[in-house]
């Protein structure tokens, strides 16, 4: 079952002073020929707040959700009334016949209660189906038994002295709340019973000890890109505790010590084969192995596709709930995504933008059909435009590249600076049969003129890409540029940024009479 419940229940039974003192009243029995009470062990109970339906307890047990709350029955299989509102519980453990023959079983409950038993000690043998229940709003008063036909099970043969796994479940969603499981023995005949199932027939259900095995195994990683994040997971049971060790290639990977293997912005150098593993007292296991590939991004930026959405909020929930997107697509040339992809989807683009001059700029968008453009103050997500800078809204779509359809397409003028970085984010959504999505900007030497071409790549940079630096200073009458990455000069004829040949970190040029652009890139 579950390791949470594992283990308190491995605590709860082996109570030593409970044990002596129960073997201290068996023997003085003996001693003076009386018939001393019988010891029973207490049966723990786990509860949780606000489930709001017993689906939902079942849920959180399977999840091996810690309850809010734990507490032993000694007297019977009841749970104390009107604990709490809106509560659930869970019981199981080990029922022992005391005589061969036909039993009935019944539950009462406040609001719905569920009762499963097992044809023998293991769990793997539980009912399907619950022998015995209290639906919803259909609820009882405490050990009230015969309100309703489906509180009495079927007649159930057991063989006395032999142990029977089960497990009961429990909701409240009012201001009462009661649930119980009782019994007619064999010897009561099918008569209704008053009182709920003793303890003393009941003891704590223990898992047999086993080693490691793996249930699901980490799965392969095909579709990751450098800058990405990997998730790894695995699940295994075994007896408590269960430990865990990541491995790479076949090397220990130091601190990947969880069932979850988490790595941060991948570089190709994280590709390989990953394996882990999980150990415990009693042996060990290897998983099979996880091949995970990562593809160059050349620091380009990406266009992440999203399908099956009619909206930008659809869009926007899926990226708040994390959710992986359906396809992507690397930015090689502008800020553009292919024409007519496909039909109702959503595409989020995210990345720094580097202006080659300082002035004013106004930026553009194309869409169709919803277009938004928002960008930040600096190179922080933190600062982004709480409103889109320009936008396409909705049925008022436009062709590609096409930038002056609406007033809404551009933007207000926006200052910016050479060498500074600006992080932004654009979203678009199609829910027709064309699709595009673009961003163009006017820069200041062009004025405030009608573009016709998106935002080159050049300009463009993923945000989790380290900014090169780029400084100057005068020298014997040469200007001399310190910089790292690689050092580019803009060409106004051709209107495209060139490389320069250089050695090291510095630069040096005599004045031209002209003006000239140097930026740094990785």
């Amino acid at each position: 079952m579950k390791k949470y419940f594992r283990l308190l229940l491995k605590q709860t039974s082996t109570a030593p002073a409970l044990k002596r003192l129960a073997a201290s009243l068996s023997l003085l029995a003996l001693l003076l020929g009386l018939c001393a009470p019988s010891w029973a062990e207490p049966l723990p109970a786990f509860f949780y707040n606000n489930p709001v339906t017993i689906e939902r307890v079942k849920q959180w047990v399977e999840e091996e959700k810690a309850p809010d709350e734990e507490l032993l029955l000694s007297e019977y299989l009841e749970i104390p009334i009107n604990r709490a509102p809106h509560y659930g519980s869970f019981i199981r453990g080990l029922l022992v016949a005391p005589e061969t023959g036909t039993y009935y079983f019944y539950v009462s409950a406040d609001n719905d209660g569920q009762f499963y038993l097992s044809s023998d000690s293991s769990p793997e043998n539980l009912s399907s189906e619950p022998l015995c229940l209290v639906a919803g709003h259909n609820c009882t008063a405490n050990r009230v038994y015969d309100k309703y036909p489906t509180q009495k099970s079927v007649p159930i043969e057991l063989s006395a002295g032999k142990s029977y796994y089960f497990e009961g479940y429990h909701c409240d969603y009012g201001y009462d709340s009661n649930f119980s499981v009782a019994w007619a023995t064999p010897s009561m005949g099918d008569t209704l019973p008053s009182l709920p199932i003793s303890i003393e027939h009941a003891s704590v259900y223990n898992e047999p000890a086993s080693p490691p095995q793996i249930l699901i195994q980490p799965e392969a990683q095909k579709n990751l890109w450098e800058g990405d994040e990997l998730h790894l997971s695995v699940l295994a049971q075994g007896t408590a505790p269960l430990t865990y060790q990541w491995y790479k290639d076949g090397e220990e990977i130091a601190g990947a010590v969880g069932m979850l293997y988490r790595l941060q912005k991948l570089s190709l150098m994280d590709a390989g084969s990953y394996t882990v593993e999980i150990r415990n007292e009693l042996g060990s296991v290897m998983s099979e192995a996880a091949l995970v590939e990562i593809r160059p991004t050349g620091n380009l930026l990406q266009a992440r596709f999203y399908d099956k959405l009619t909206s930008l909020a659809q869009l926007k929930s899926r990226i708040a709930e994390g959710d992986s997107p359906d396809e992507r697509c690397l930015l090689e040339e502008h800020l553009e995504i292919p024409l007519n992809r496909a039909v109702n989807f959503g595409t989020f683009i995210s990345g720094l933008i580097l202006p080659p001059e300082t002035g004013t700029y106004y930026f553009y968008v194309s869409a169709d059909n919803d277009g938004q453009f928002y960008l930040s103050s600096d190179s922080s997500p933190e600062n982004l435009s709480s409103e889109p800078l320009c936008l396409v809204a909705g049925h008022n779509c436009t062709a590609s590249r096409v930038y002056d359809k609406y007033p809404a397409q551009k933007s207000a003028p926006v200052e910016l600076s050479a060498g500074n970085a600006y992080y932004f984010e654009a979203y678009h959504c199609d829910y027709g049969y064309d699709s595009n999505f673009s961003v163009a900007w006017a820069t200041p030497s062009m004025g405030d003129t009608l573009p016709s071409l998106p935002i080159e790549a050049l300009f463009l940079q993923p945000a989790g890409a380290v900014a090169p630096s780029l400084a100057y200073s005068w020298s014997g009458g040469l200007l001399e540029l310190t910089f790292t990455g690689t050092l580019q000069s803009y060409d106004a004829e051709q209107r495209l940024w060139v490389d320069l040949p250089t050695q090291g970190g510095t630069y040096e040029l005599a004045p031209e009479g002209k003006e000239r652009f140097f930026r740094t890139r990785n």
